[in-house]
């Protein structure tokens, strides 16, 4: 018979991050997991990644200008890197897939 957590200890040996539900709803990471039958366990989501649509400032044109598309933080850092000012418009944050 495998043990009840056999997934996630295979998932924990080939690299994967885990953690422990603390009995109120929390998760905490568990570096080295004692694999308890009645804890729960879970590989930690990984982070989500951001992008948005950015205002720039042109000199070319002395006015903001706005993407027609989203972009990372580290995309818009360096396509933006020769302007004055860049900034992300907050309400247009979406999470990527």
């Amino acid at each position: 018979m495998k043990h009840k957590h056999h997934k996630l200890i295979k998932a924990w040996a080939d690299g994967a991050e885990i953690e422990w539900e603390d009995g109120t709803g929390r998760w905490l990471d568990s570096y080295t997991p004692h694999w308890v039958v009645d804890t729960s366990y879970r590989v930690k989501p990984a982070e989500p990644v951001y992008e948005w649509v950015w205002t720039y400032y042109s000199r070319d044109y002395l006015a903001w200008i706005v993407t027609n598309c989203h972009l990372s933080k580290e995309r818009a850092e360096n396509c933006f890197r020769n302007y004055p000012k860049y900034e992300a418009i907050e309400a247009s944050k979406r999470e990527v897939e």
